[in-house]
């Protein structure tokens, strides 16, 4: 089994021959930081961490991408319309998923996906990276912000 240290290393070098310029979280130092110029002075945010193994014991890797803060609570301030929303956009997605993901006291809303760490290939650090960065990004600037 590996160390969440050893699989961010390894993620880290995948990523660092992707061509990507990585950092490390400054509070959680297994969280990779990938930060994204989306164009048009927009800017987004992909964070890469482990997130445990797969049944057969393989490491994973979660790349997520903040693109709303929801208040605390059952759906907190967010609109039934905007679950249900949510929802849909979930199943329209080729991978990952939206969803509510706890970062210190704030409750955040990300799009995420996972990866087996042992397999991911250069291309698929890529996809992973600017998926989550792309539809992050295209959700906040349908409700009008670039936070994150």
């Amino acid at each position: 089994m590996s160390t969440a240290t050893d699989v961010s290393r390894k993620v880290e070098e995948i990523g660092t021959m992707a061509g990507f310029k990585l950092g490390r979280h400054q509070q959680i130092p297994e969280m990779i930081v990938c930060p994204f110029d989306m164009g048009q002075g927009r800017s987004q945010t992909v964070y890469i961490t482990p997130v445990g193994q797969t049944p057969a014991g393989e490491d994973l890797v979660c790349f997520m991408s903040p693109c709303q803060t929801v208040k605390k609570g059952l759906l907190g301030s967010m609109p039934k319309n905007q679950a249900v929303d949510l929802l849909r956009r979930n199943s329209q997605l080729i991978t990952g998923s939206f969803a509510i993901q706890q970062f210190g006291d704030t409750d955040i809303l990300v799009v995420r996906s996972t990866q087996i760490v042992d397999t991911m290939e250069i291309e698929e650090f890529k996809f992973h990276a600017n998926f989550v960065a792309i539809i992050a990004d295209e959700y906040e600037r349908e409700h009008g912000t670039d936070v994150f």
